[in-house]
């Protein structure tokens, strides 16, 4: 999620929510508090990431840097989805 908050392609309402709904309750509240958390802190430090991508490499870097962490968003959103999906299949007893 720090990495996430870098680029800001973690930071999406669909990303949380999916997570909210493969915890447990009781344990809810306070791991999506921690990726709060570490999301913003996460945007805080993207600025010095960004000014290094660029100072490194050239003006365009974080605009990949940031579309390849949008990508593995949706790789974790697809693999929370498909694993929820399958545990709501699974007999009870």
């Amino acid at each position: 999620m720090f990495i996430g908050g870098i680029g800001g392609a973690s930071y999406l309402d669909s990303f949380y929510s999916q997570l909210g709904d493969v915890i447990p309750e009781e344990n809810r509240s306070s791991f999506i508090g921690n990726v709060v958390s570490l999301s913003e802190l996460g945007a805080i430090v993207s600025p010095i990431i960004a000014g290094a991508l660029m100072e490194r490499f050239s003006i365009n870097t974080p605009f990949y840097y940031n579309l390849i962490l949008v990508l593995i968003a949706i790789v974790i959103q697809y693999v929370i989805r498909f694993k929820s999906k399958s545990i709501r299949k699974r007999p009870i007893a």
